[in-house]
């Protein structure tokens, strides 16, 4: 519990941006553009609720963190 409430206090930039995109997400209409500032962090989307959760995938739950012994790995992102 103490946890969740350090994470609401004081969010990461990551966490402070899932926010942001949930509030955006819920007071816009769908597919409505826009941009979001979180220092570091700037975005430009299309769609709020598209946005959201794939941020919160990739930055908070690490879903494309890898290990690699290649200084250098050369990604392929070759869509879904």
């Amino acid at each position: 519990m103490a946890r969740g409430i350090r994470r609401e206090l004081w969010p990461t930039p990551e966490q402070a941006m899932v926010q942001r995109l949930e509030r955006e997400f819920r007071r816009r209409p769908r597919y409505t553009a826009g941009t979001i500032e979180v220092p570091p962090y700037r975005i430009e989307y299309a769609d709020a609720g598209s946005v959201w959760p794939q941020w919160e995938e990739i930055f908070l739950r690490d879903s494309l963190t890898f290990e690699t012994s290649e200084p250098a790995p050369r990604i392929l992102d070759c869509g879904a």
